[in-house]
């Protein structure tokens, strides 16, 4: 599997700066969030990438009481949202081993957003994390990428990958917690290929929290 293209790269990068400013506001606004249970509520008819991260915010969302009245299809209990999601990850890891999760106001993330995948632990593989906010199309990919690479050879932490991203930019992994297990976080670069601090925003945070080399 090939890395992205320049211009996915560029898109790639222009994704994450708009997504983080948006994800930054969308934390301060509760009438945004259930505007967008309206979308989320569309699971079963939207792409298939993207439905384990839906699904999931939908029971996020019912948990913490929002509405989730959707004009013309009734109320979606949260009872309701949860069948979804087990019906959907067990579909997910029939056919491909491995599905997403994403959640945009994670206390325990640097940033509050974390995307993580499920599953890669009975293939024996550590699963990954990215908590640089980004569209869930763009951190499904990374994961996708991710995943056909671990399965080909090992993957540790402390490497670094150049054929994830290309035109010379690397992703480095690194050991984190994630819901009390082990998993390894995808640290992107920014344009100029830094991590942390010397970083440009938002992608300076990633590093927060990571655990040392064992």
């Amino acid at each position: 599997m090939k890395g992205l293209t320049p211009e996915q790269l560029r898109i790639y990068h222009a994704r994450i700066a708009t997504d983080a400013a948006a994800h930054e506001h969308q934390e301060r606004t509760r009438a945004r969030m259930e505007r967008a249970l309206e979308e989320i509520l569309d699971i079963c008819s939207g792409p298939a990438a993207t439905r384990g991260e839906l699904a999931h915010a939908v029971a996020e969302s019912a948990r913490r009481g929002l509405n989730m009245e959707h004009s013309g299809r009734g109320a979606c209990s949260s009872e309701e949202a949860m069948t979804r999601i087990t019906a959907w990850e067990s579909d997910m890891l029939a056919k491909h081993g491995w599905y997403v999760h994403l959640v945009s106001d994670d206390r325990d993330s640097p940033t509050g957003f974390n995307a993580h995948t499920h599953g890669l632990e009975t293939h024996g593989l550590l699963n990954f994390q990215i908590v640089c906010p980004m569209r869930a199309e763009t951190a499904n990919t990374i994961f996708a990428m991710l995943v056909h690479r671990a399965r080909e050879s090992s993957l540790v932490a402390g490497m670094e990958l150049s054929e994830i991203l290309g035109d010379g930019l690397k992703v480095r992994l690194m050991l984190a917690e994630e819901s009390r297990r082990k998993v390894l976080r995808a640290i992107l670069p920014d344009m100029h290929g830094k991590f942390g601090q010397e970083a440009q925003e938002p992608f300076g945070d990633q590093l927060k929290g990571c655990l040392a080399v064992e």
